[in-house]
């Protein structure tokens, strides 16, 4: 049975992101998040989220997400609501690279 998950307009089945109409939007990659032609958007380094060039875009500090600055720009919690069946890192990388 493959696992799916919607979130908000799109669907993740098994490792495949995909909008509402089937169209593959991206996928995971071990700790990378890639868009459908396979360039890399983010990738997860322990609790930091780096862009294709290796910057820190974001980072996972207990339960709150925080901007390159430090600044809280989300929660776990309020990220949970748009997306439905993961956690931790891969949930933050997916909204950071598709919904936010």
């Amino acid at each position: 049975m493959q696992n799916i998950i919607l979130m908000s307009n799109l669907k993740i089945s098994g490792n495949d992101i995909r909008d509402k109409s089937g169209k593959k939007l991206g996928s995971i990659q071990g700790h990378d998040v890639r868009d459908a032609s396979g360039k890399k958007l983010l990738s997860i380094s322990g609790s930091d989220f780096r862009d294709a060039s290796g910057h820190k875009v974001a980072s996972l500090s207990g339960e709150t997400v925080r901007d390159s600055s430090g600044r809280s720009i989300s929660t776990l919690k309020d990220i949970k609501k748009e997306v439905d069946g993961l956690g931790g890192a891969t949930l933050v990388a997916i909204w950071l690279a598709f919904l936010r």
